[in-house]
């Protein structure tokens, strides 16, 4: 099987997010899981997710439409 560039970019990518999680970690001693766990990081999710439901809400209707017309656009040129 041949990987092609996109696989290899998305694998490192993956390396960048561990290797950027253990420099966290070991030298600012900083631990991700703990900090996603305390309560104003809860908070702090929550209300964004709310933010990009409310947001959602107010454009899905004109995004979806845009989105076929777009997609609709795109096959048949192919």
């Amino acid at each position: 099987m041949k990987y092609t560039n996109k696989k290899r970019g998305f694998l490192k990518m993956i390396l960048v997010v561990i290797v950027a999680l253990a420099l966290l970690k070991f030298v600012f001693h900083f631990d991700i899981i703990d900090f996603f766990n305390s309560p104003k990081a809860q908070e702090t999710v929550k209300y964004v997710l709310n933010v990009v439901k409310i947001v959602w809400e107010y454009i899905r209707v004109p995004f979806l439409f845009v989105w076929d017309r777009a997609n609709d656009f795109i096959r048949s040129y192919r």
